[in-house]
């Protein structure tokens, strides 16, 4: 890749390489480059790196939960996916060096080895001390670790205390705000709010399901304003 094609990837990663090699190595896929110049063992250090990173930030950031908790907001992060995600925010598929005439860049397993490839690259540029600070601070700019759980019914109402709970926000208040339709087929709106005035409304066949409309609908607002 020409220096200048890295200098824009060093850009978006807001970060810059003493050994441009390391970065070089973190982005090339073993179909266009010998197996010992690929970025596989970059990605087994950097899935280390990123697990202790993301472990440690939700462990210091959600005092009250357990560790079955925990460890769901882990998995939910540092599955592919999410990694893919990341790595399409940063546009990185456009950087991904692979054999010519291929899609592969266009894979979430691909992407999400990038990811980690390009976090152990870091790592061991910034070197002993600084290394794992700086890995951290790409991790946590572009991983969305503050996600709400949703936990395994879909509960939204739980997602939104969580959310708000560990944001200082206050409990959400419900409120049934209007009932209309015949007595066989009535129909529920439901507003909920935050003690920072921010709220949505939901409607549903019964106050539950409206409730659970309204709390999904603030969650995707709330999410929806983070940066």
């Amino acid at each position: 890749m020409q220096p200048d094609q890295l200098s824009a990837l060093e850009a978006r990663l807001g970060y810059s390489f003493k050994n441009k090699a390391l970065l070089q190595r973190a982005i090339s896929h073993r179909s266009a480059v010998k197996d010992s110049e690929s970025y596989e063992r970059l990605e087994f250090l950097g899935d280390r790196v990123l697990g202790l990173v993301l472990a440690e930030r939700l462990y210091l950031s959600y005092e009250r939960a357990n560790q079955g908790e925990l460890t769901k907001r882990f998995h939910a992060q540092a599955q592919q996916s999410a990694l893919a995600t990341f790595a399409r925010k940063l546009e990185l598929q456009a950087f991904v060096v692979t054999e010519k005439g291929s899609q592969l860049n266009e894979r979430d397993s691909v992407l999400s080895d990038i990811v980690e490839a390009i976090i152990a690259a870091i790592y061991l540029d910034a070197g002993p001390g600084e290394g794992m600070a700086a890995a951290a601070r790409l991790i946590l700019s572009h991983l969305d670790w503050q996600a709400p759980l949703i936990d395994q019914q879909g509960n939204p109402k739980s997602a939104l205390q969580e959310y708000s709970d560990g944001r200082g926000l206050g409990l959400p208040v419900y409120e049934e705000i209007d009932r209309s339709g015949p007595e066989h087929a009535l129909q529920f709106t439901v507003r909920v709010s935050l003690t920072t005035g921010v709220e949505a409304v939901g409607s549903g066949k019964n106050k539950k399901a409206a409730e659970f409309s309204a709390a999904q609908n603030l969650l995707k607002m709330l999410t929806s304003k983070q940066p």
